[in-house]
Parts: structure tokens; sequence; C-alpha cells
């Protein structure tokens, strides 16, 4: 049975302020524009990469690790220390694809989506772009967000809004 990703999804209510602009579609005149759009999104996640490593060396950030435990009941902090990885240094170890051809992205309350163990993220860029110019802590929230589903963490319980808020409440102080 293949796992199923788990997407970092806000609610309306969350990031109604970040998305009241909608999303572009690409139309037939955008098409040469595709590798500028390819070649910015790994800008885009390569900066929020950056300010989610800064995030992750915080003592209260590190505390996430401890709270939320995998399927077994191991806390992702074990599962981090048998990887031999620190928080920060384990999103190098993730790799960031774009993901804007999978059916969840379609949805525009889905940013990224991370099969639960799995070391492959997938980036919704036209969300996760918009987000990450209007707020780059919320598109760094979301890295960790899917790193914490990475690291074995499941999906409702706890729901996607409830993991993001958490990690935001202790990484963004």
């Amino acid at each position: 049975m293949a796992r199923q990703p788990r997407v970092a999804r806000f609610g309306r209510c969350l990031l109604s302020a970040l998305c009241t602009a909608p999303v572009a579609q690409l139309g037939p005149q955008a098409v040469r524009a595709e590798s500028a759009d390819r070649a910015s999104a790994r800008s885009t996640v390569s900066r929020a990469r950056s300010e989610a490593r800064r995030l992750l060396v915080r003592p209260q950030c590190q505390q996430l690790f401890a709270e939320f435990k995998d399927a077994t009941g191991r806390t992702l902090r074990e599962r981090l220390e048998a990887t031999r990885h620190t928080a920060a240094s384990y999103l190098d170890i993730i790799e960031y694809v774009d993901g804007t051809h999978l059916p969840p992205c379609k949805d525009s309350d889905v940013f990224a989506l991370t099969p639960t163990g799995g070391r492959v993220t997938f980036i919704c860029r036209p969300q996760f772009g918009l987000v990450d110019s209007r707020n780059s802590t919320i598109a760094a929230a979301i890295l960790i967000h899917e790193e914490l589903h990475s690291l074995g963490l499941g999906e409702n319980p706890p729901r996607s809004q409830e993991i993001t808020l958490r990690v935001l409440s202790l990484c963004h102080r």
C-alpha cells in the first residue's frame, strides 16, 4: 500500500490575507517563461529553506520534535537523532520537487505535500510562491511542517492547520 502524502493545507481564515489574489494560471504565452518560473521556484524554496534553518536552531523550535510522535509512538526527536542530523541539517536531505501537476496542488489551500516518512517534498509552486512573496516566515513554517511529515508525523490527527500553527507558535517567537 502506497503511503498517502500529507499536505500543508491552511484554512482560508489563516491565510486569507495572504491569498486574496487568485493564483495565476499559466496561459499559452507563458510557456516560454516556464524555465524562468522553475528557476524562480528553486530560488523561493532555497530562501524558505534558509529561513527554516535559522528558525530550527532556536531551542523553543526544537521542542516540536519532542512534542510530535510517529504512528508507533516514537518522538520525532528520536527519529531525527537516528538520522544523525540536526533539525536544520535534515532539511538538506529532503528533495524538493515541483508537485504542481499533482491533484492535491489543484487546491489553492495546499502549498506542499510529503509522504509520511518520505524524503521528497512536492511543492505546489504557485501557492508556495505566493505565500513566500507575502510572508517568508510562513513559507519557512511550511517547510518545517513538511520536515515533520518526512520524519514520520501523520496527519488527521493532528490536523494540518494545527501542525503549522504549532510550528509558528514555537519557532516564530
